[in-house]
């Protein structure tokens, strides 16, 4: 009797405490069938940007994500299950604190099934049903676009499938987006329609007509979204059709309107426009796109509220240097020692033009443009180069710069400290500034080719 009562409390204080474990954990449980071996996978989160949250083994075939509560955020989790080949499955986490999940990680998509999600049940089941629409409708773009005759009948027959079929895509996009308006898996699919290219115009007319209209049903002002891939793959998406463009005045000003485009879309919330500006801003950098940025601080700096001090301080910063360095006016007075240590503004030189460059060893763009420099300056009289280095390998700086003797050095092997480097705002090399007889500013540019020797 005694070990029966034991057994009882013992069975009641077991159940509690794993429902109190449960309370305090979001738990995936997940079986992953795939033809190469995995051993490991990754979940993330999104918040403007991926951020890994846990990994796990793979055993057998099993897995198993444990997320404790407090770093949970209903949204989009992403399951990679293979970072090199970009290969992973998306999730919603929202309605329910634990669901099990079998992935196809070799079928494109409809990858997954759930069992105790209702909403990802929903969800994929509409994503796999779309996808097959989509391709019959690609594979009669395709014979429509090969097929000789235009006049003949069958020719006809295949147009008025692919109408039929837009028209039933459609129909099952409007019915699902109305069925789930108020849940994720509504807004993920209202927010990624699906564009049908209008087979009566060229292809380079359907890519230009699928430009015009990317933004068409997209909702780029709603917060939720935000813990989502949908706001950073459709900025990617969008500037992905003028980052193709050849350099140049129409592509310059091209891009600056996909800026406008995208901070007009997303600036009708707070939240959506902070995150598009500070999206830019980091993509600018690392694209080393610094007419753009400065173009995305000028023209937007007035909307602007940075999220932290230190975001204020670089936008600050940023606003100030691009007013010391206008075309047409002296750039900041700066005293450059040479190597040997005689201090003097670089300024101070008989040539009747110079070219200021920003470079490093570590830079493979620069040791492609330093020999086409000095090709360059060969040809050219009264011409003069100072080439900073942004270095702190004092032994690789002096290598290369006895190599250019033509050139006037200088290094504080302090990298991204260095004072030039900071007083000029450089964040990517290589960086070159002209300046004229009189030592006013008359070019920035990223790209040696775009300077006029």
């Amino acid at each position: 009797m005694k070990i029966q009562r034991i057994i009882a409390i013992f069975s009641i204080i077991l159940f509690f405490s794993v429902s109190i474990y449960a309370q305090n954990f979001f738990q995936i449980n997940g079986n992953l069938k795939t033809g190469t071996p995995i051993n490991n996978l990754v979940l993330s989160k999104f918040n403007g940007q991926e951020i890994p949250v846990t990994d796990t083994k793979v055993t057998d075939g099993k897995f198993l994500f444990t997320v404790p509560v407090e770093n949970f955020q209903a949204g989009v989790y992403r399951i990679i299950i293979n970072p090199q080949q970009r290969k992973f499955v998306d999730i919603i986490i929202a309605d329910t604190l634990g669901f099990d999940v079998s992935i196809d990680a070799d079928k494109p998509e409809g990858a997954a099934t759930f069992t105790g999600s209702p909403l990802n049940t929903k969800w994929y089941t509409y994503k796999e049903s779309a996808y097959k629409a989509q391709e019959r409708n690609r594979a009669l773009i395709q014979f429509t676009d090969i097929y000789p005759d235009k006049t003949n009948a069958f020719y006809a027959t295949a147009i008025k499938e692919i109408e039929r079929e837009m028209k039933d895509f459609d129909l099952n996009f409007n019915k699902f987006v109305k069925e789930n308006k108020s849940n994720l898996a509504g807004k993920m699919v209202a927010n990624r329609p699906f564009y049908f290219p209008n087979i009566k115009l060229p292809l380079k007319g359907q890519e230009k007509d699928f430009q015009d209209k990317y933004w068409k049903g997209i909702d780029a002002s709603d917060p939720s979204l935000l813990f989502t891939p949908l706001y950073v793959e459709h900025i990617l998406a969008y500037f992905g059709f003028f980052l193709q463009e050849q350099p140049g005045p129409e592509a310059d000003a091209n891009l600056r309107m996909a800026v406008d485009t995208v901070m007009i879309k997303f600036g009708k919330n707070k939240e959506t426009a902070d995150f598009a500006r500070q999206f830019l801003t980091e993509g600018f950098k690392q694209l080393d796109k610094p007419a753009l940025l400065q173009y995305l601080d000028e023209t937007y700096s007035a909307t602007q509220q940075c999220t932290d001090e230190l975001e204020e301080k670089e936008l600050k910063e940023r606003l100030a240097a691009y007013n010391s360095l206008k075309i047409g006016f002296n750039p900041p007075a700066i005293k450059i020692p040479d190597y040997s240590g005689n201090a003097a503004s670089f300024l101070e030189s008989p040539a009747d033009t110079i070219i200021l460059v920003f470079w490093a060893t570590w830079c493979p763009h620069c040791q492609q443009m330093l020999p086409v420099l000095k090709e360059k300056l060969a040809g050219k009289k009264n011409w003069a180069v100072v080439a900073v280095s942004v270095d702190d390998d004092k032994e690789a700086f002096e290598k290369v710069m006895k190599e250019y003797p033509m050139f006037r050095h200088y290094c504080d092997l302090k990298k991204w400290q260095s004072q030039p480097v900071m007083d000029y705002h450089i964040n990517a090399t290589p960086s070159f500034f002209m300046f004229d007889k009189k030592r006013t500013l008359q070019g920035k540019y990223p790209d040696i080719r775009q300077v006029p020797f």
